[in-house]
Formats: structure tokens, sequence, C-alpha cells
């Protein structure tokens, strides 16, 4: 199976920085086990970003994946170069092409406006090719946006990063790819605009066609970003698939090595390959993801429906007439159909504690998946979800 077949059979998997190489670190950790472990913890594919311009590491980390049916994105600045010579490149490619593990290549994260017209020209010259390139969110400042240079102004607003989404469409993408992490102060309380970026996101890949894939915070980096608890994992996960995000990628897997701008810590694998404490908690997060099967792949999603903590904070416009009745305090609920039929995601929005709910069914025949609870008898602890289905 390739990956684009496996893109439509489950939400993908994915995570930044595969673990690092001999060059990069004393003790090498790019070994076969470091890939035993990305499969064990449930990963689809990962963004190979250490192996800039050495080619012999790329190979490496493709064979590794390919041993384990993992997918890897490629980052090599010389193939992100249109300046660089056409024949060494497409040479380059074609040695990565013969892995069935190559998904495709990493072209640029978050780019501004004034590098769309050079990405066009590259994902034009690699058409065959699934070209992955991730946005900017909605807390970049307008500088950000017109240049991918940040300076000490104000942030964006809703109308200026529509004109970003809409300046995207000069390039052809087969996903939608962007990072926002909004838990950067207090336990649960969550950065402004996290909903409408998800619902104008979801919009937006829609209008096109495409995934909608985003990342889950959980490397802390800087002063900005912090460790989050396994309930805010969660948290992120299951709002992500409640607005119909069909790719969950990690920031970070590995964590990166650190440099004079940014501090990292908190990874699922530590700089010295140690399996960290968020391994298994992603692990478990994995499993829950897998579990879901292709219920939400290429559903079409209607909206949300919502009560008590953070719908204030979800768009008027996300919100829909729900089919079904959820009864119960702090919750929201994705709506979907599928082949004709209907399908729920509803998950408890609190940090505070375990939610209980019923569902009034309307007449409708409705099962809960992976699941020997009853409609009217529905327990869920803080972030968690669960998913709903008509017969």
């Amino acid at each position: 199976m390739n990956f684009n077949e496996l893109k439509n059979k489950k939400i993908v998997i994915g995570g930044w920085v595969s673990p690092v190489t001999d060059r990069l670190k004393k003790q090498k950790v790019s070994t076969e086990d470091s890939y035993k472990n990305l499969k064990e913890c449930g990963f689809d594919f990962i963004h190979t970003l250490y192996e800039n311009s050495h080619d012999n590491e790329i190979i490496d980390a493709l064979d590794n994946l390919e041993k384990q049916n993992i997918f890897g994105y490629i980052y090599d600045s010389r193939i992100n170069d249109i300046n660089y010579d056409k024949d060494a490149r497409y040479n380059l490619i074609k040695e990565f092409r013969k892995r069935k593990s190559f998904a495709g290549l990493n072209l640029a994260d978050e780019p501004g406006i004034n590098k769309f017209e050079t990405l066009n020209n590259l994902v034009s010259e690699y058409k065959d090719i699934d070209c992955y390139i991730n946005f900017l969110p909605m807390y970049a400042t307008y500088n950000q946006l017109k240049t991918a240079i940040w300076k000490n102004e104000r942030q964006a607003n809703k109308e200026e990063y529509i004109e970003y989404l809409n300046e995207i469409d000069k390039i052809k993408l087969n996903e939608f790819s962007y990072d926002f992490y909004p838990f950067d102060s207090d336990y649960g309380v969550i950065k402004e605009n996290y909903f409408l970026e998800l619902y104008l996101t979801k919009m937006y890949a829609d209008k096109r066609g495409i995934p909608l894939w985003d990342f889950i915070q959980i490397t802390a980096f800087k002063n900005e970003i912090r460790v989050i608890s396994e309930e805010e994992i969660y948290f992120l996960i299951n709002t992500s698939l409640c607005f119909g995000v069909t790719g969950i990628q990690y920031f970070t897997y590995f964590c990166p090595i650190n440099n004079e701008y940014e501090s990292f810590r908190g990874a699922i694998v530590d700089m010295d390959g140690t399996l960290t404490d968020r391994y298994y908690l992603v692990k478990s997060a994995n499993e829950f993801i897998n579990s879901l099967g292709d219920k939400l792949v290429n559903a079409r999603f209607l909206g949300v429906d919502s009560n008590g903590y953070v719908s204030d904070l979800i768009p008027s416009e996300a919100k829909k007439n729900n089919d079904i009745k959820v009864n119960g305090q702090d919750y929201l609920c994705g709506l979907f159909t599928k082949n004709n039929k209907r399908v729920w995601l509803l998950m408890n929005t609190s940090f505070e504690g375990v939610r209980k709910y019923s569902i009034d069914a309307n007449g409708l025949n409705i099962k809960l998946l992976n699941s020997d609870e009853k409609l009217n008898e529905i327990t869920l602890d803080k972030g968690r979800s669960i998913l709903i289905y008509e017969e």
C-alpha cells in the first residue's frame, strides 16, 4: 500500500523531526530500533528534517522507514532550491523514489506570501510528487504572513489571514497543513482564535477538495510554548478531529537540537534517544485515533454543536443544528455525513473532570463505536471523545 492509498483508509499520524544521525549526535540513535519505536508508537509517517544535503543519511532514513512500513516526507535544501541544478535535483529525487517509504518532499515550513510563486514553480516541476508545505497560523504577525520574518508588531487579523489563505490558491496542494499551539499560559487556557483557525482552514481545505492536517503541541520551546498535560494533548487531538482534521502530526517526535535561538524540551523522544513519558502517552492516543478507522476519512464536515466550556470561543458560523440531542455539560460534537449516513464525534471539553452525557437519537438508528456504554450513559474523561454513527 502506498501513502496515497493509506490516506484514504485512516486518519494518518505523523511527526516533525525524525531520529537524528551520527553527524549531529555523538551517540548513534538513528538505528533500526529507533524506527521500530516509531512504528510501535503508532506513526504512519515522519518528516525527515535532519538529513539535509547528506544523501546517505536520507537513504538510511528511508531504508529504516521502509523496514517498518512507515513513510517519510524528505527535506533537502538542494531539492527545495529552484536555482540548484535541475538535473542534480532530479537525480537525487530518483534515488529517493526507489524506496517504497518515500511519501513526498517537504518543501517549506511557514512560508510567507513572497515565497508562494517560487513554491508553485517547484510544485509544478515535481508535478507527480506529493509536495508538502506547512503554513503559518493566525497568530503570525502581518509581516510574517507577507515575508515569513517575525517583527515585534501586531498579530494579523481575520481578514489578513484569509488574504494569506487566498494567496495559497496559487500553489497546487495534496493536503493543507498548518500549526497552531494554543496552550502558552495557564493550564487549560486556550489561545485566542484557536477554533476560528480550525474552522477557516477546514473551510479552505474543503474548498480546495483536499484533506486538512494540523499539529499537536507536545514539545516546549523558548519561553513561549510550555509542556502540556495529557488531557490538553487529548483536547487538541479531539477538537481537531471534531473539525474534520484527518492528518494528526506531533511537534515533535524526536527532540530538536537546541541552538542559539531556541531551546526544546518535553518531546516524545529525547535528544539521546530515550523514550520519555510523552512516548507512552502519545502511543495510547494514537491507539485511539487508529481505532476510528475510516469513519471520519472522506466524510463531509457539516459543522459543530457545543455546550459550556469553550462554546463561546467557537465561531458562530461553525455551529450547526444537530440531528441528535446531546444532554450534558461541556461538550463539543463534530457533525459529519459519509455514504449518506451521519457520523458524530462527541468530546468532553472540560478541564475540571469527568462529564456524563446522554443522547436522544430522535428516531435514528445510531451506535457507539468500540464501546459497551449505552446512549443514555456515556462517560468521558477530560479531553476524551467517542464516535457515534448511524447504521
